[in-house]
């Protein structure tokens, strides 16, 4: 009976050390992007509407081979494409869902490829936020792995 008990004090305790609230996600993170092979961080930050946003803050490669300073071109909105590359917001209105203790949104963005794609985020440990990106069903995606650097 003892063994009982302290079986699931044990388990009530990793429990309420995993417990996930909504602003957990609030900080800066590091990734590398898999189309480009990039180093990038990004800032997730309230955006005072009830969710969260998350934009690049900071680029390994900030300019074209040219030399000039590398924008949002490929934007399928004309007036965003001269906006510059690390003020990119990347991920619009994230929701926290609290039965499956993740992030949601219908609208991530990808820069490289111009497109808007839906994603959930969701820890991995204290420091691994896992970013899957898909289309329709999340079978069909990219998944990358943000560090949590601060």
């Amino acid at each position: 009976m003892k063994h009982f008990f302290l079986t699931i004090l044990t388990m009530l305790t990793v429990a309420a050390a995993m417990a996930i609230t909504p602003d957990d996600i609030l900080g800066d993170y590091m990734f590398r992007d898999d189309m480009s092979g990039e180093d990038a961080k990004v800032r997730i930050y309230s955006n005072g509407q009830g969710g969260y946003d998350a934009k690049i803050i900071w680029l390994a490669q900030p300019n074209n081979p040219d030399g000039t300073e590398r924008t949002d071109e490929k934007n399928p909105d004309p007036e965003l494409r001269s906006r510059k590359a690390y003020e990119i917001i990347v991920a619009h209105h994230l929701t926290f869902n609290k039965e499956k203790n993740r992030w949601e949104t219908d609208r991530l963005y990808h820069p490289s490829f111009g497109r808007y794609f839906k994603a959930y985020m969701v820890f991995e440990s204290q420091v691994t936020l896992k970013v899957r990106g898909y289309l329709g069903t999340p079978a069909i995606g990219q998944t990358q792995k943000w560090k949590k650097i601060k």
